[in-house]
């Protein structure tokens, strides 16, 4: 049986992978394009084998890795044949300085232990004042909305592409009082299933905060779930691609009606917490009282469409910008998120999106709905 060692991080040359693994008494006896073969000493003895750096999807990438390394895309395979046991420590070693070319981590799939040098996934620090938020929010159908469920996709989402996520602290009123690493996932999804009202989560890094929502209404129909994240960071494409993925992941869980992930200007920032002054812009909310209002009145960021309005939008998007996903379509304006001014105007049949009153602090909480809202969605109206 052989010692197998992964190391995942970003692309990689065959002259720096060979670099990086011809030291110490090594060198690399064949360099083809699939496997490297490493030798040792004078006798020129085996040691241990590398595979060629191959692409990898981000949903291949385990949750351990994910939360140690930011964005991995290539992966480095490594290899050394059971009767050679004590050509492991020379593996491992190789192992770490790939990583460390590759700006990654190792896995020890037999341990599942994970090494990296340093911090791979720290986000540059935003300096106080005013900023710029993405408000990310996926709006559900509150019958079928479970909270124990949602909670647990919500997690599951988060250590899979962005475990800043994660409810470093969480609950029901501020200050939060409960604590992630006091009981993890299991304390987490029991605490939303056994709360009446909508939970609260605080991040890690970039990632504020975000709610696991609740129905609140007498006759509830439509409630919503959310993130809020820092925008500047998210100009590293690692970083917006990682909020994409948990965006589009988390939306397909819950099986979301609609979603969006939207830049806000002028929201005041403490280095510590965020608040909105008068300034601020404020996203449309779609569903104030449960009651669906329809489809935002302007383009942004990152959009989920959900299987009732896929059918019905897929014609006005363009086909560039837009990707058929497993029960809706996912639509996204720019590489890095941009706020509304900075997108392309051109957006939906306005008989589709919600209608804005005038211009105001709380427009968010008085939308009309639109002209037209697809059959099963007529009722949550």
């Amino acid at each position: 049986m052989s010692y197998d060692l992964r190391v995942f991080g970003s692309a990689i040359d065959v002259a720096t992978l060979r670099a990086a693994i011809a030291v110490s008494g090594l060198e690399v006896e064949s360099d083809g394009s699939e496997v490297l073969i490493v030798v040792r000493g004078a006798r020129r003895r085996y040691s241990f084998s590398v595979g060629a750096p191959v692409l990898v999807e981000p949903e291949d990438v385990p949750a351990e890795v994910v939360a140690a390394v930011l964005g991995p895309t290539h992966l480095v395979e490594i290899g050394v044949e059971g009767s050679e046991e004590s050509e492991i420590p020379h593996a491992v070693r190789a192992a770490r300085r790939v990583a460390a070319a590759m700006g990654g981590a190792v896995l020890d799939p037999q341990t599942d232990e994970v090494f990296r040098r340093g911090r791979t996934r720290s986000s540059e620090r935003v300096e106080r004042g005013l900023v710029s938020i993405v408000d990310v929010t996926w709006y559900v159908r509150s019958q079928d909305d479970d909270p124990s469920r949602a909670a647990a996709a919500f997690v599951d989402a988060a250590e899979r592409h962005l475990p800043e996520a994660l409810p470093r602290r969480y609950g029901s009123y501020e200050p939060l009082q409960q604590r992630w690493a006091d009981g993890g996932k299991d304390a987490f999804v029991s605490f939303v299933g056994a709360e009446t009202t909508a939970v609260s989560t605080g991040g890690t890094g970039l990632v504020q905060s975000g709610t696991i929502g609740r129905a609140r209404s007498r006759d509830p129909h439509v409630h919503s779930h959310g993130l809020t994240v820092l925008a500047e960071p998210l100009g590293d494409e690692r970083w917006s691609r990682a909020l994409e993925a948990m965006f589009l992941d988390f939306a397909q869980a819950v099986e979301a009606i609609y979603a969006t992930a939207e830049v806000e200007r002028g929201v005041e920032w403490s280095g510590r917490a965020l608040w909105f002054g008068a300034e601020a812009e404020h996203s449309v909310y779609l569903a104030y009282k449960g009651r669906w209002h329809g489809l935002t009145p302007h383009p942004v960021w990152l959009s989920w469409f959900g299987r009732e309005y896929a059918p019905l939008v897929r014609d006005h998007l363009p086909a560039d910008t837009t990707v058929e996903c497993d029960g809706g379509l996912l639509h996204k304006r720019s590489e890095t998120p941009k706020d509304r001014d900075a997108l392309d105007p051109a957006w939906l049949p306005p008989e589709y999106l919600a209608v804005p009153p005038e211009p105001g602090r709380w427009a968010l909480m008085s939308t009309i709905p639109a002209a037209y809202l697809p059959a099963t969605l007529r009722d949550a109206t």
